[in-house]
């Protein structure tokens, strides 16, 4: 691997676009579920225990993790695999911290976010370079 394959404004952009989407989504479903179950939002700890919105909130988290490693390989336009991994090992990272400390969401939810989340970074370049492959029409 050549430093000059090592693509920083890629592997940014896809972190933030990662990072800020599912903060955004995050903070927008769970303002939307409090305002639908009629709770009060010093009740946080509700949502733990709802199955539904934590699945949804999973997906979406995902989502957003597909499309960071999705711009991540536009950008970068090569090693997009390697690049993309940089993105999938801090959100990682990230999750692996927020769940040392004292996260209380469940098990279920823990262990789907850890094993999923480098998997899917790396599907959303694997959509990229499908996307570049496809032939002119």
């Amino acid at each position: 691997m050549k430093l000059d394959e090592f693509k920083i404004k890629a592997i940014l952009l896809g972190f933030i676009v990662n990072l800020t989407g599912t903060y955004l989504s995050t903070g927008l479903l769970v303002l939307g579920y409090f305002s639908v179950k009629g709770i009060s939002t010093d009740n946080f700890n509700e949502v733990y225990s709802d199955h539904l919105i934590l699945g949804i909130l999973l997906i979406t988290g995902l989502a957003w993790s597909m499309l960071g490693g999705y711009i991540c390989a536009r950008t970068a336009k090569k090693s997009e695999y390697f690049n993309a991994a940089f993105i999938g090992v801090i959100g990682l990272a990230m999750s692996s911290y927020s769940f040392a400390t004292g996260d209380p969401s469940p098990i279920w939810y823990k262990l789907v976010a850890l094993i999923a989340e480098i998997p899917i970074t790396l599907l959303g370049v694997k959509l990229a370079r499908l996307k570049r492959e496809e032939p002119v029409k």
